[in-house]
């Protein structure tokens, strides 16, 4: 119906138009005028009050706290996605433009897969955007691996993370072009007694690797959290990142004001 209405400037040119005739008939069409002058400013302000609800948050709450929580997700998204744990310290975004096509090497364990899937799967059913992450089986069709298995064995796989892998028992890496990232590999040490920390590491690992690249000091709840952890769920904040992270209107190479520009918009703040 919104595009059968005339516009605001059309309402009021009826009316004008219309100030010469017959003064009974001017006062019905002045009338008609003005009803059609109020519908038209209705209509263009539940068009904008709709377009500030397209994004649905997985918790919505009332009035000032919903703003607020928006508002908060902005900066929850700039500390963790703009930036690395190691490396380059660049606040530019980074993501996948492509299908992320994982194959597993090292060590086969069966509950380590399961979880893996687990986790697939949600990143899955968060993406907005049409990404998916797929596991095959070819070398040539995976642009990404995931390494199950000792530090011995990933350093000959991969000799170029020798000194990052002394000192980490979970650990990624990402080759980008322009902060589009197009391959990429994940190490996480089956040889950990801990089944609780090695399903944390893989879940991290794998997020980190999406373009969620910084940990946080703050959050413990968080997948993310920069301290010894055992998390092995996401938070509420950390799928809302992964959503926003792959939403169409987000995309890889954009400076920290481009990126709250789009957040705002995105979440209609």
């Amino acid at each position: 119906m919104a595009t059968s209405l005339p516009s605001v400037r059309n309402c009021q040119n009826l009316y004008i138009d219309n100030m010469h005739r017959h003064s009974s008939i001017n006062k019905i069409l002045a009338f008609l005028s003005l009803i059609l002058y109020i519908s038209c400013t209705d209509l263009s302000s539940n068009e904008n009050a709709e377009s500030k609800e397209d994004y649905e948050l997985l918790i919505n709450l009332e009035g000032e706290s919903n703003f607020w929580l928006r508002r908060h997700l902005v900066d929850y998204f700039v500390m963790v996605a703009l930036g690395s744990e190691y490396g380059s310290d660049f606040k530019i975004s980074r993501k996948w433009h492509s299908h992320m096509k994982v194959i597993v090497k090292g060590v086969h364990d069966p509950l380590l897969i399961n979880e893996l899937d687990k986790i697939i799967n949600e990143i899955n059913d968060l993406s907005q955007d049409g990404f998916r992450i797929e596991r095959v089986g070819d070398d040539e069709e995976s642009n990404f691996t995931i390494f199950l298995g000792g530090k011995r064995e990933y350093n000959l796989l991969f000799p170029g993370a020798s000194d990052l892998i002394e000192k980490n028992d979970g650990l990624f890496r990402l080759k980008m072009d322009d902060f589009v990232i197009k391959e990429g590999s994940l190490f996480v040490n089956s040889e950990l007694n801990s089944f609780e920390v090695k399903k944390h590491l893989l879940r991290e690992e794998l997020t980190q690797s999406l373009g969620l690249g910084n940990d946080i000091e703050h959050y413990a709840n968080s997948i993310f959290y920069q301290q010894p952890s055992r998390v092995t769920e996401y938070s509420t904040n950390d799928k809302e990142i992964i959503r926003l992270l792959y939403h169409p209107q987000m995309v890889a190479g954009l400076s920290e004001d481009s990126v709250r520009g789009i957040l705002e918009g995105i979440l209609g703040l």
